[in-house]
């Protein structure tokens, strides 16, 4: 009887062991193939990588309003120069 009690319970540790093996699994697949769709839909590539994961999405990336910079060069020469 002992025997069996022990091997009932070894049996037991395996299944919920392999059901919680493939539960992970599933949960990593599932992740994955979201983050590959949110990328391809973002534009694919580094564009849709980097897009992603700042979190953007094509319908904020087209709603955005353009950045204007200003570059300013300073014209005094330095000591240093020749000229």
């Amino acid at each position: 009887m002992r025997r069996d009690k022990k091997s009932k319970e070894k049996k037991r540790k395996k299944r919920s062991s392999k059901f919680i093996m493939i539960l992970i699994l599933l949960i990593i697949l599932s992740l994955g193939c979201y983050l590959g769709y949110s990328i391809y839909k973002n534009g694919g590539g580094l564009q849709g990588l980097l897009a992603t994961v700042l979190g953007q999405d094509a319908e904020k990336l087209e709603n955005l309003e353009p950045i204007n910079v200003l570059l300013l060069r300073n014209q005094r020469r330095s000591r240093f120069q020749t000229n």
